[in-house]
C-alpha cells in the first residue's frame, strides 16, 4: 500500500498505544520518586552495613554492635515497609515523601551518634539529603529538611559516642572524608540524572498530550464539517427520492422502460449518496452508535466487495474449516475498516488483491495482501496517525488506518501492517475466538 506525504509537521511523532504507563501528575511524580529513592535505601542500608562489619573486622574499632543492629534492623523493616508502599499505591503526596526523607535524615543521624558524631567522616551524607529534598520537594518542605539536618549536625556536637581509636587517627580520618566525598559527589549526580530523566519523561507525555488535543481538535472540526454536510444534503436527497418514486408511478402505466430505468437509477444514485454521508460521518470520526450482529463470513465479504470500485480485482476466499461461521461485529463500521484495507491495496498495485480469513490459533485472521510497491519502515511506524497520508493532495485525509485500527480494538482485535519496499503489504487483522459461532453444526472448529 503506497502512501505520500501530506500532512501538519507538528504531528510527526506518532502518539504511544495506552499501556501501563502512569499518567505524571504530580502525585504520580511524587511516587516515582519514592520508588527510586526507596531503592536507593536498600543500597545505603547494605552500604552501612559493611562499613560497620569493616571497621570492626579490619580496623579494629569497638563500635556499639547491639544499638547499630537495631538501628539498621528497623531501617531494612522500615524500607520493606516503603516498598510495599510504592507497589501497592498510584500516588504520593508531597507530605508523605518529605516524612520519608525525614526518617532517613533521623536514621542517618542516629547512626552517627553511635560512630564518632561529628568526627566521623561520613556526616558528608547530610548533602545527599539535602540534594534529595532540593530535588524532589517544593521550597516549604526542602527548606524543613535543611532545618533538620542542621540541627541533627549541631546536636551531634553536643550528644554522641566518641571513638578514639578514629578521633585520633588523622590520616584514617583524611582517608574516610576522601572516601565519603567520592560517595556523596556519586550520590548527587545519580539524584541529578534520575531527576532529569522524571522531567524529560513528564516533558514527552505532555508533548503527546498536546499532539493528542491538536488532533482531537481536527477531528472534531471534521465531524462537524461532516455533520453539516448531512444535514444540509438530506433534504434535497429525500425530495429527489419522493419525486423520482412518483415519477416512477406515473411512469408505469405508460410503459416506458426506458424512462422507468433511468428512474431506478436516481433512486439507486441517492441510496448511494445516502450511504456516502453514513460513511463521510465515519470517516470524519463521528460514527454512529452501531449495534453489533451476527454476520456470516461470506456475507461480509461480499457486501464489503460490492461496494468497492474494481471490485473485479479483489478475490476473496474463507478457509473451509470457517465457511460456516459467522461473526459478531458492527457490521457498517466493520465493513467500512475491510473496505480501507482492500481500498489502500487497490491504489498501491493494478494487479488483484486477496482478502482471506483463516484460523490461527483458535481466533479469526482476515488479511488483505496486495503486490504494490510496499512501504519503507519509516512509513511503517506512522501508518496508523491521523492525517498522515503519503497520497497526494485532496486524494485523501490520512484518517482511513487510523479509524480502521480503533474499530478493530473496539471489537478487541489487533490490526498489524507488514511490507518491504517493492514487495507489497499484508494487512492482517485477528478478533478473538470469542467472537465466532457456527451458523451450522460442525466438529471442524477445534
Amino acid at each position: 500500500m503506497n502512501f505520500a506525504v501530506s500532512f501538519d509537521p507538528s504531528l510527526s511523532s506518532s502518539p504511544p498505544p495506552p499501556s501501563a504507563t502512569l499518567s505524571l501528575g504530580p502525585g504520580t511524580v511524587n511516587l516515582l520518586n519514592f520508588r527510586w529513592l526507596t531503592a536507593l535505601r536498600w543500597a545505603a542500608v547494605v552500604g552501612q552495613t559493611m562499613t560497620v562489619v569493616c571497621v570492626v573486622a579490619f580496623l579494629n574499632v569497638k563500635l556499639p554492635l547491639v544499638p547499630l543492629a537495631f538501628i539498621l534492623s528497623a531501617e531494612f523493616l522500615l524500607n520493606l515497609v516503603a516498598w510495599h508502599r510504592g507497589r501497592t499505591h498510584e500516588r504520593l503526596s508531597e507530605a508523605e515523601l518529605a516524612l520519608w526523607v525525614g526518617l532517613d535524615l533521623v536514621s542517618f543521624t542516629a547512626i552517627l551518634y553511635f560512630t564518632g558524631g561529628p568526627s566521623n567522616p561520613f556526616n558528608f551524607f547530610y548533602m545527599v539529603h539535602v540534594a534529595m529534598a532540593a530535588l524532589t520537594l517544593h521550597a516549604r518542605y526542602a527548606w524543613t529538611l535543611v532545618l533538620l539536618s542542621a540541627l541533627s549536625f549541631a546536636g551531634l556536637f553536643l550528644w554522641h559516642t566518641p571513638l578514639p581509636a578514629v578521633d585520633n587517627d588523622w590520616d584514617l580520618h583524611l582517608h574516610g572524608l576522601w572516601l565519603a566525598y567520592s560517595l556523596v559527589a556519586s550520590c548527587i549526580v545519580y539524584f541529578l540524572q534520575r531527576a532529569r530523566a522524571t522531567i524529560e519523561e513528564r516533558d514527552a507525555e505532555l508533548a503527546v498530550q498536546r499532539k493528542l488535543t491538536e488532533q482531537t481538535e481536527r477531528l472534531s472540526s471534521l465531524a462537524t464539517l461532516a455533520a453539516g454536510a448531512a444535514h444540509e444534503l438530506s433534504s434535497p436527497l429525500a425530495t429527489i427520492a419522493v419525486v423520482s418514486k412518483e415519477l416512477a408511478l406515473d411512469l408505469q402505466p405508460l410503459g416506458n422502460t426506458r424512462a422507468l430505468d433511468d428512474v431506478e437509477l436516481v433512486r439507486g444514485q441517492v441510496e448511494r449518496c445516502r450511504k456516502i454521508l453514513a460513511r463521510l460521518a465515519h470517516t470524519a470520526g463521528e460514527a454512529p452508535g452501531e449495534a453489533e450482529v451476527w454476520v456470516p463470513l461470506d456475507e461480509l465479504f461480499d457486501s464489503t466487495i460490492a461496494e468497492l470500485p474494481n471490485n473485479q480485482r479483489v478475490s476473496s476466499r474463507i478457509d473451509p474449516e470457517l465457511s460456516r461461521w459467522q461473526l459478531r461485529c458492527p457490521k457498517e463500521a466493520f465493513g467500512q475498516a475491510l473496505r480501507v484495507l482492500l481500498e489502500n491495496g487497490l491504489e498501491a498495485s493494478d494487479e488483484p488483491v486477496e482478502l482471506h480469513a483463516r484460523l490461527h490459533d483458535r481466533d479469526l485472521s482476515i488479511s488483505v495482501t496486495d503486490r504494490g510497491m510496499g512501504m519503507s519502515e519509516a512509513t511503517l511506524q506512522r501508518v496508523f496517525e491521523p492525517f498522515f497520508t503519503t497520497k497526494p493532495t485532496g486524494k485523501g485525509m490520512g484518517l482511513g488506518l487510523y479509524l480502521a485500527r480503533n474499530v478493530v480494538l473496539s471489537m478487541r482485535g489487533t490490526l498489524r501492517l507488514r511490507s518491504d519496499l517493492g514487495a507489497g503489504t499484508i494487512a492482517e487483522v485477528e478478533l478473538p475466538a470469542e467472537r465466532l459461532r457456527q451458523s451450522r453444526p460442525s466438529s471442524t472448529f477445534p
